[in-house]
């Protein structure tokens, strides 16, 4: 909401946001509010979705990678905040909640099965799976949140996109594409499978252990 949306993104950031989404509407441009859950702003979901509501629009909640500001400013959701982010987790899966979000999958209880329509290569992530990052200095990387060690080369300098989605230009996207799933992703039935290795690796220094998003990780943490 406007006093933390503001004290990140400079004073009067919110209400030239809120400006912008009243003249699409009246554009008939489909519109969607976009936050990233922080342990800064939990407390403020349920306003935003009410906000959402009155704006008649829908509001997606996603999590916070290990990038920028959130680093920074130690925004990111930590195992010590699970009690605070499952009871934000059990409100926006209730079923009058529901019709006005979009959650990003790992976050989702009743995850229906078309859902696995999104899996490629057995994997949510889309790094080196559908996606890949190039950043203003040309320098290419599987993924933008995996960090400095996963960037490597440059556009038109060491290749083509082809060359290095193929791995023909170095081996980080095989790299990548090969990172293992924790145990208890194999063995799990939903389908956010390996949603975020840069999480893990951020938090543990490995791609071995549990993402603290994984909706097990935060029931287990908040007990």
């Amino acid at each position: 909401m406007r006093d933390f949306n503001d004290s990140v993104r400079g004073c009067g950031h919110f209400d030239k946001a809120v400006n912008v989404l009243k003249e699409m509407k009246k554009s008939n441009i489909n519109v969607l509010l976009r936050t990233t859950l922080l342990r800064h702003n939990l407390r403020d979901v349920p306003e935003l979705v009410e906000f959402a509501k009155e704006m008649g629009v829908k509001i997606k909640f996603s999590y916070c990678r290990p990038a920028g500001r959130a680093v920074e400013n130690k925004s990111m959701l930590e195992p010590i905040d699970a009690k605070n982010y499952l009871n934000v987790l059990n409100y926006l899966n209730d079923s009058n909640v529901l019709p006005y979000v979009i959650l990003d999958e790992g976050m989702v209880y009743n995850q229906p099965p078309e859902m696995g329509t999104k899996l490629l290569n057995g994997r949510m992530c889309g790094a080196a799976n559908r996606s890949m990052h190039i950043n203003t200095n040309q320098g290419v990387s599987p993924c933008v949140f995996l960090g400095s060690d996963f960037t490597s080369g440059k556009i038109y300098v060491d290749g083509t996109i082809r060359n290095f989605w193929r791995g023909e230009a170095n081996d980080i996207f095989d790299t990548v594409r090969n990172i293992r799933q924790p145990q208890e992703c194999a063995s799990c039935d939903r389908l956010c499978k390996n949603e975020c290795p840069a999480s893990r690796l951020f938090f543990w220094g490995q791609f071995d252990r549990q993402d603290p998003n994984c909706l097990h990780e935060v029931i287990k943490n908040s007990v």
